[in-house]
């Protein structure tokens, strides 16, 4: 028995593909001008102009920052926070949803 899914309104579907495309197109501008900058978003959290080393993390996602002893007088670490992981898997949720709104299934490879 087919199971009939709702229908979306073409014009519906373009508007929320053409947004979705569009953050993800600010999303990545500002990745790279994170990564571009990425010192300045390492200041030590005594607030002191202390700025660390940069680094970008793949897990989670976001900037790690880093500070040394002997290039700051102190030794500590900052793991990114979990907020740009979590965007990114509701980016990726909403493409999903939207190739299923317009009808794109995965396909299942032919038995052999």
């Amino acid at each position: 028995m087919a199971t009939d899914r709702p229908r979306i309104a073409p014009w519906v579907l373009a508007i929320l593909t053409i947004g979705w495309a569009l953050v993800g197109v600010v999303g990545a501008a500002g990745v790279a001008l994170l990564l571009w900058t990425d010192d300045v978003w390492c200041e030590h959290e005594t607030g002191d102009s202390n700025f660390g080393d940069g680094s970008w993390s793949w897990w989670p996602l976001g900037l790690e920052c880093t500070w040394t002893e002997e290039s700051n007088g102190l030794s500590d670490h900052e793991d990114p926070s979990w907020v740009p992981t979590l965007l990114t898997v509701a980016y990726v949720a909403a493409g999903a949803a939207l190739a299923w709104g317009h009808g794109v299934r995965p396909t299942r490879p032919a038995p052999s």
